[in-house]
């Protein structure tokens, strides 16, 4: 299995999940980018550029900035990868355009990392996706999203803390129809066709239950 892997696909796809089976079971540490952002207005060490693109792009469902994402990415590289307790990184939702593809790329070739690379795209129809996220919730103590499906729906609290469980703010349906046009399968494209030219792309129907996406994302990265 390769030291970096980029899990990437449309809002509510279910890249989350899988990124986070994958890191448990193998012992890779699991890199939420959006759990970055998130969790950055209570970061006492977070910038006032920071802390407002924050607070005027991410939470109105827009895409931050190339170099906020990228740089996040490099942190955690230089953070994590030479780690003895983790076998790599899962990148969760850390390549949103062409960019910042081509950019992180650039840099893990300076790190010798560049043949170490497998981008895992989970893929849904834009339809499903605007589905999934208007009924997903999340625990208001872990963070721990809870994807809606025939298996969690009537799921009342938490299953891994038992906190309550609440609709994200970036969830509410004028945030989400607004992320589609900017996250959905067409903006995707140049991403999947960037890393297919490089050989390093898995496509995974992401239209099956949780199980069974499981089951092919290990096939291909193993």
């Amino acid at each position: 299995m390769k030291q970096i892997l980029i899990f990437i696909g449309p809002p509510g796809s279910g890249k989350g999940t899988q990124a986070k089976k994958i890191a448990e079971k193998y012992k890779y540490r699991h890199v939420s980018t959006g759990d970055l952002i998130r969790a950055l207005p209570n970061d006492p060490t977070a910038t006032p550029e920071e802390l407002k693109i924050v607070n005027e792009v991410s939470f109105a469902g827009r895409l931050v900035p190339d170099w906020f994402i990228c740089g996040l990415v490099f942190r955690a590289v230089e953070r994590y990868v030479k780690l003895s307790e983790y076998k790599g990184i899962v990148f969760d939702g850390a390549v949103r355009t062409l960019e910042q593809a081509e950019r992180i790329q650039q840099y893990l070739e300076t790190k010798d990392l560049d043949k170490e690379v497998a981008a895992v795209a989970i893929m849904i129809s834009d339809k499903e996706a605007f589905d999934r996220l208007t009924k997903r919730r999340v625990c208001s103590s872990c963070r721990e999203i809870i994807p809606w499906n025939e298996e969690t729906k009537n799921i009342t609290a938490c299953p891994k803390c038992g906190g309550e469980l609440k609709i994200r703010p970036d969830d509410k349906e004028e945030v989400i129809k607004t992320r589609m046009v900017d996250q959905g399968s067409a903006s995707l494209q140049p991403i999947l066709d960037y890393y297919q030219k490089i050989g390093v792309l898995k496509i995974i129907d992401g239209m099956q239950s949780i199980d069974a996406v499981g089951r092919d994302v290990e096939k291909a990265l193993l």
